[in-house]
């Protein structure tokens, strides 16, 4: 487009390339001929008129009857204004387009249907490229013709800037899949270039051929005796209560022959390795020579073929929510790390079913071709990242000792708690069949069964089966029916709980007061470890007076529409059995503790800890997870900030309407209970030193943590000290509210004509003061003088 300046103003002239054709306008803002509608047009049209000139400029080639074909269409659109002014108009041709058609000339049309007209509309801006999630987003460089295709598989195709190809994202599994994986072994590369041989030719490493011979055979190479090795499978054996069936059944059918029962009731020997299996069948095989063994106690070893190897780095399961810095500790600083599954092992059971139910899912054995000192490492699940693998030496001893404690703790499990398990599903299975409900899937009842968990008696729980237990703080909930679910679906802990209870706050008597309805209890059982997660809403640890006026308080927020937020406080109470193999030795939970700031103890079980933290990080609270340090921290903090000045609150409360907002002091009185509740040693100590300058709140709250304590004296002391007043009174109702409040106390719960009360008044003697005589109404004054 070529632009000139003249006398009368401004000459557009525009050239087509094929047609040949100019258009030209002379002085066009100063004439009066052209009609003001003709000319009124926006900021866009000539925004779009100097855009399809340029595209016209450039686009040299199309075709000239284009041009023609798309005027008559055009000349629809001109006003009767227009038309007449270009007819009078001496500076425009009447054999040339007029001015407004060659400016609304779109260069394409597209065409709108409409119910009253068809509109003819430009394409002013091109079309966004939609992304096709069938189609590849990026395209990858052309592979040789004789290559190896399975090589690619799963590698990283890009390019380097030279032109060469980089090497591939996981060297072990393109080695895996050319068949080359033992050169990648540690001391395979030094030991194939002494010998002068390829990668091909490479040799797995002695002690891993060793170990999987043992695993197949079932021996030990390392023992003196190789046929009494397979001690645990003899055990699994002698426990079958098949087998002892068909001997009693054998030793009833021989009619009292001699020697009939000796015969049947002799100890079958172990398996041997195939060349010295002997040549009798023993009394412990049946017809067709399978050994029936017991399933929660036999150790199965399932070899993989070499190419059917999972080779590869540990990859998160899509419900885990764990950030990229913790999937990087997780995996231990090398997320892309290679390890190599050999072998499945025992199995545990789905999380659906039936806690005493047989073992569904295989564990895994793992090695890390990378290490230099030869390592087994056992993945109870695929939820287990690499920091909670259990290692053991590359040994049947060791791996056997490792997998025996949880085969042990499934036995003992089974014995203890199949009996209830199976009433439980028959009693779920009736109801259904009452309430018209199919029972025809199983799946349906196992649902049904976990349901029923909340209307289980608590003194049926079993609260007190191992004893080693920690405590742990998870945090303060205005909700906390929504943590509860998380650990509904927890991937470590069965569905079907041991006890369930529905913390629904609008209930009357699940309100927290300060003289609140207790602790709501919940048990959970861990899949691997067997290991008991009891979870306890506290609705007693409110250090606020209740408002004189109830009503009013409701009625005040409820025409307000907003819900006062509370701040009930949740723990979880983690026992497990005495057993340091389901811990790796004691040395996972320390390197646990230290990456992500926790304070699991040494000898707690991976999938325990795993359960507490999977849940916090699943609900947004990892900073709320605390032990007896971090709540000592916070308890600090907060007794520095009661120092400060208050910030403003909503309005000032009162006796009758209280101001729901927590206080500093408040908060302050809530977490020395939770330092109680933790278990803290100090805490006696804690609450000597805020006694002398505390305020009311803050003396609530250390007269709960003396009774959770269970300093009786210290309880009085602070009672006696107390001012008379509302705050008094609730505490002399503490001790009565005890039976309760804690259903889980570490003495027997006071009946109702046996609790104690805790007498405000005591003279220095340390007798009662009996306010209804005159002897004791004169105490009574002179005390409180």
């Amino acid at each position: 487009m070529h632009r000139s300046r003249t006398c009368n103003g401004w000459r557009v002239a525009r050239r087509h390339s094929r047609s040949g054709t100019s258009i030209t306008c002379s002085s066009f803002s100063k004439s009066s001929l052209v009609s003001s509608s003709a000319l009124r047009l926006s900021s866009r049209a000539v925004a779009s008129l100097s855009v399809a000139g340029l595209r016209r400029m450039s686009t040299s080639s199309r075709i000239p009857t284009r041009t023609a074909a798309l005027q008559e269409p055009v000349r629809r659109c001109q006003t009767p204004a227009a038309t007449t002014a270009a007819s009078s108009s001496d500076m425009v041709s009447r054999d040339s387009v007029s001015f407004l058609s060659a400016l609304l000339e779109p260069e394409k049309t597209v065409s709108l249907e409409d119910t009253t007209r068809i509109y003819e509309t430009m394409d002013v801006v091109e079309r966004c490229d939609v992304y096709d999630p069938s189609l590849p987003n990026a395209t990858s460089p052309m592979r040789p013709a004789g290559g190896n295709t399975a090589l690619h598989t799963g590698l990283d195709d890009e390019s380097v800037a030279d032109g060469t190809s980089s090497l591939p994202a996981y060297p072990l599994q393109a080695a895996h899949a050319q068949g080359r994986l033992w050169s990648h072994f540690w001391g395979a590369p030094a030991t194939t270039a002494e010998g002068g041989l390829s990668d091909a030719t490479a040799e797995p490493p002695e002690w891993f051929v060793q170990l999987c011979r043992d695993l197949y055979f079932r021996t030990d190479s390392r023992a003196a005796d190789k046929r009494i090795a397979d001690n645990l499978d003899t055990v699994a054996q002698e426990s079958d209560p098949l087998a002892d069936q068909a001997a009693s059944e054998a030793a009833n059918s021989a009619g009292g022959r001699p020697g009939a029962a000796l015969s049947t009731s002799t100890t079958p020997p172990p398996p041997f390795p195939a060349d010295d299996i002997p040549s009798s069948a023993t009394p412990a095989q049946r017809a067709d020579s399978v050994v029936e063994v017991d399933p929660y106690i036999w150790l199965p070893f399932d070899l993989l073929d070499v190419k059917d190897y999972n080779v590869g780095p540990y990859t998160f399961p899509p419900t885990a929510t764990y950030t990229a810095e913790q999937q990087v500790k997780l995996c231990l600083g090398q997320p892309h790390k290679e390890y190599v599954h050999f072998c499945n092992t025992y199995c545990f059971p789905e999380r659906w079913q039936i806690p005493t139910s047989m073992g569904t899912q295989p564990a895994r054995l793992l090695v890390d071709p990378s290490c230099p000192t030869p390592v087994v490492f056992l993945q109870l699940s695929p939820f287990f990242p690499p920091a909670m693998w259990l290692p053991m030496k590359p040994s049947v001893a060791a791996i056997r000792g490792v997998l025996s404690s949880f085969a042990t703790q499934a036995f003992v499990h089974r014995e203890e708690h199949h009996a209830a398990f199976a009433h439980r599903y028959e009693t779920a299975k009736r109801v259904m069949a009452l309430q018209q409900l199919p029972t025809t899937n199983e799946g349906d009842v196992l649902r049904f069964s976990a349901y029923e968990a909340r209307n289980t008696p608590y003194l049926d729980a079993p609260l007190c089966e191992y004893p080693n237990q920690q405590e742990f703080f998870l945090g303060e909930y205005d909700d906390p029916e929504r943590l509860l679910e998380h650990f509904d679906l927890c991937p470590f802990v069965f569905a079907i709980s041991h006890l369930r209870t529905v913390t629904d706050l609008q209930a009357e008597r699940m309100t927290p007061t300060i003289e609140g309805a207790g602790v709501a209890p919940s048990l959970f059982r861990c899949i691997f470890s067997k290991a008991l997660i009891q979870i306890s809403v506290h609705l007693s640890a409110e250090v606020k007076l209740p408002p004189q006026d109830p009503e009013a308080f409701h009625f005040m927020w409820k025409d307000s529409q907003v819900v006062p937020k509370m701040k009930i406080p949740v723990f979880a109470r983690v026992s497990w059995p005495d057993n340091r193999n389901l811990c790796g030795g004691g040395r996972l939970a320390p390197r646990f503790n230290k990456f992500f700031n926790t304070e699991f103890a040494s000898d707690m079980p991976v999938d325990a800890i795993l359960s507490v933290y999977y849940v916090m990080q699943w609900a947004q609270r990892v900073q709320d997870l605390l032990g007896v340090r971090g709540m000592r921290q916070r308890v600090a903090e907060l007794e520095a900030a009661a120092h400060l000045p208050e910030p403003a609150r909503l309005y000032p409360g009162t006796r009758e309407i209280p101001n729901p907002e927590y206080t500093t002091q408040e908060r302050l009185g809530m977490h020395i209970q939770y330092l109680s509740h933790l278990g803290d040693p100090k805490v006696l100590d804690t609450i000597l030193a805020l006694l002398p300058t505390a305020s009311a709140p803050v003396r609530m709250g250390c007269a709960k943590a003396a009774l959770i304590a269970g300093d009786r004296e210290l309880f009085r002391r602070i009672v006696s000290s107390e001012p008379p007043g509302r705050m008094q009174h609730y505490m002399t109702k503490l001790v009565v509210k005890r039976k309760t409040r804690d259903l889980v106390d570490p003495e027997p719960r006071l009946l109702e004509d046996q609790y104690e009360f805790a007498a405000p008044l005591w003279t220095k003697r340390g007798t009662r003061i009996d306010r209804n005589t005159l002897e004791g109404a004169v105490d009574a004054a002179r005390l409180l003088r």
